[in-house]
């Protein structure tokens, strides 16, 4: 219902008041929003944890919000915004935790710049690692 939607997109736009359980929430949230306001609270998340020190719980739940942010990016057609967040992830320590949105990344990218090649052979590794799911949901939406 269109007061459900308001009442969550309200209790998440507590800008600024980040951490592991509202990380998760946006994540499950993210298909409330229209692009431009997911722009804005991404860029909210990276502002706020740009000098951070890391705990696991938060870099997990940071890559699973990136995933589903990567796939809005690419639904929209924002190749700048996917470029935006290749350079945010790139600031965050290096992790295993957020290998997949960084392969993610260069997968959207590929697509998004009609690199077919490109994109054929990070799909082709990722259902190799059990992660064809990842690119299979791509393509369907």
């Amino acid at each position: 219902s269109p007061a459900l939607k308001r009442k969550v997109k309200t209790d998440l736009l507590q800008i600024g008041n980040w951490n592991t359980e509202s990380l998760w929430k946006l994540g499950i949230a993210l298909p409330l929003y229209n692009i431009d306001e997911l722009d804005f609270l991404i860029k909210s998340v990276f502002e706020y944890y740009r000098d951070s020190k890391f705990k696991a719980d938060e870099l997990i739940a940071i890559a699973n919000l990136m995933i589903g942010y990567l796939k809005e990016c690419y639904k929209n057609g924002r190749l700048d915004l996917i470029k935006q967040v290749k350079v945010d992830l790139n600031k965050l320590p290096t992790s295993t935790l957020l290998a997949l949105p960084k392969i993610l990344i260069n997968y959207y990218l590929a697509l998004l710049e009609e690199n077919v090649q490109k994109a054929i052979r990070i799909e082709d590794v990722l259902k190799k690692c059990g992660y064809g799911d990842c690119v299979k949901e791509s393509k369907n939406e």
